[in-house]
């Protein structure tokens, strides 16, 4: 209502006319590869960008929701001084992102409608790599 943002449930905002509730949540890890490439595992995230592997010109990944693959999942890439770009993971989750520059964000974001108590969940995931 009058497009303020309340804290809380609709049961703690009792006295409150509410229009939605959401529940937000962020996870962020960032990946520096020393001498040889490495790649870590997943850490089980409830929306997690899974580095699989480096070449010259790409970063490949896989977008997980709840430890299962997410296909068709939108990322947005952004590279030190260079313009965003979006791509999509395939029906396997996977995702082969252009390599622009020595440093990388990767985002994703995904919602689940009538999650629990709430009228939506919105996880983002951050993946942050650096040479």
């Amino acid at each position: 209502k009058d497009g303020r943002y309340l804290v809380g449930s609709r049961e703690e905002n009792e006295n409150e006319e509410i229009e939605q509730v959401k529940y937000s949540c962020q996870f962020a890890k960032m990946f520096i590869p020393v001498e040889e490439v490495t790649f870590p595992s997943a850490l089980g995230q409830d929306l997690e960008i899974v580095p699989l592997d480096v070449g010259e010109d790409h970063l490949e990944v896989r977008v997980q929701y709840e430890g299962q693959p997410l296909p068709e999942a939108s990322l947005i890439i952004v590279s030190r001084g260079g313009t965003p770009k979006t791509v999509s993971t395939d029906s396997a989750g996977k995702a082969r992102i252009p390599r622009c520059g020595s440093f990388q964000i990767v985002v994703a974001r995904h919602s689940v409608p009538n999650w629990g108590d709430f009228d939506e969940k919105t996880i983002t995931s951050v993946l942050s790599y650096q040479e």
